[in-house]
């Protein structure tokens, strides 16, 4: 996997992280002053579907900060390499 592969695969990582807190955060404020029915079946079954997408959020997060060691250690090689004379 190239340079510019890893890094857009971060950044698509973390964006889906944030959708997914967002998405979270509406769930969670979804109640906040409001009676209506759909407003009770949230208050009634609780922040579950929020805490599963803050999960999901959380392996999206760690899997671009692996991602981003494998850049990093790509980007050494590569540093290492260039700084090699050539015979």
């Amino acid at each position: 996997m190239n340079i510019q592969d890893l890094q857009s695969r971060i950044a698509g990582l973390e964006g889906d992280a944030q959708d997914q807190d967002d998405i979270a955060d509406q769930v969670e404020h979804t109640s906040k002053g409001k009676n209506d029915g759909i407003t009770k079946l949230f208050n009634a079954i609780g922040s579950v579907p929020a805490v599963k997408l803050h999960i999901e959020a959380a392996k999206y997060r760690d899997e671009a900060a692996r991602l981003r060691q494998e850049l990093a250690q790509i980007e050494r090689e590569d540093q290492s390499s260039a700084s090699v004379p050539a015979p």
